[in-house]
């Protein structure tokens, strides 16, 4: 387990702890959305339909997800220093097999993980892999695969379709408030129209809290998996452009999106908190790739 410097604001448990409280908040903002405008049987009708549209979203393969991407399969014969990094980081991570890795014709340093922990995939751009050190690419994986390990691609899945029906609830709520309005067949008390007309921004804020939450835990499960937080620090240094190149001091420079409006958390935290973890010990099991490979 890692130690903490310090200066650094929140532990993995903490940032778990975080994120079960806005999932909490979301359910019950979808429930009352859905109980405002149709009482017990809206409810109802609203947890069947969140059922079906989970089971559509997981009906999709992690492959055909890479397919969608342009993904190509990368073997072991490819890439084995990789796939030997991803086999002990999935192993130390508990996972039951070890994730299939693409490759991403993507000129932007990325990574993206889909399925579970039984059925894992882990997209690398050929960005990533021409940009980052070895040693970078490490620091990046273990977060993924963190991810993974943690279900967070479940738990995602699930915000987001709260969140999209809960919007889809609240427009039909409103329309209706319109049409009684208009028709004059009854009265619509105003705390109605405000909570329908303000639920789906209060539910895209929490779901966007949710994911910065899990993120800001993959980095905490990524640096305990690799032994190198300062690792996946750099790895994000360099995707964000706040290296000390000329590009990064013109990065720096150029002001950032609020944090509350974003998925993902400011890098700069990221790499702040990361940076406040003790270095420990190299991880057992883990050995650094040794130089260039699946350059393509």
């Amino acid at each position: 387990m890692l130690g903490y410097g310090s200066s650094h604001r929140g532990s993995a448990a903490d940032h778990a702890a975080n994120g079960i409280a806005l999932l909490a908040a979301m359910a019950t903002l979808f429930g009352l959305s859905a109980w405002v405008i149709g009482g017990v049987q809206g409810l109802g009708l609203a947890l069947v339909a969140l059922a079906g549209t989970l089971a559509v979203a997981a009906g999709l393969p992690p492959a055909g997800v890479m397919r969608l991407h342009r993904g190509v399969p990368i073997g072991p014969a490819d890439a084995p220093e990789l796939y030997a990094l991803a086999a002990g980081l999935a192993r130390q991570a508990g996972l039951d097999t070890i994730p299939t890795l693409y490759w991403l014709p993507q000129r932007r340093a990325n990574a993206v993980a889909v399925g579970s922990s039984a059925e894992a995939v882990i997209g690398v751009s050929d960005g990533l892999m021409r940009t980052l050190s070895p040693r970078e690419v490490a620091g990046v994986l273990g977060h993924e695969i963190a991810h993974l390990a943690a279900g967070d691609i479940d738990w995602l899945r699930l915000s987001a379709a709260i969140t999209q029906l809960t919007r889809l609830i609240c427009t039909i709520g409103i329309v209706a408030c319109v049409l009684l309005l208009l028709g004059g067949v009854a009265t619509v008390p105003l705390w109605t129209v405000l909570f329908l007309a303000g639920a789906p921004t209060g539910m895209v804020l929490l779901q966007l809290g949710f994911s910065r939450a899990r993120e800001f835990a993959a980095d905490h499960m990524a640096a305990e998996l690799t032994g190198d937080p300062a690792a996946l620090a750099s790895a994000l240094r360099r995707i964000h452009g706040l290296d000390a190149s000329p590009w990064g001091f013109v990065n720096r420079l150029q002001p950032m999106a609020p944090t509350w409006l974003s998925t993902h958390p400011d890098p700069r935290e990221r790499i702040e908190r990361l940076l406040a973890l003790s270095t420990p010990r190299p991880t057992a099991g883990i050995r650094p790739l040794a130089g260039p490979w699946g350059r393509r």
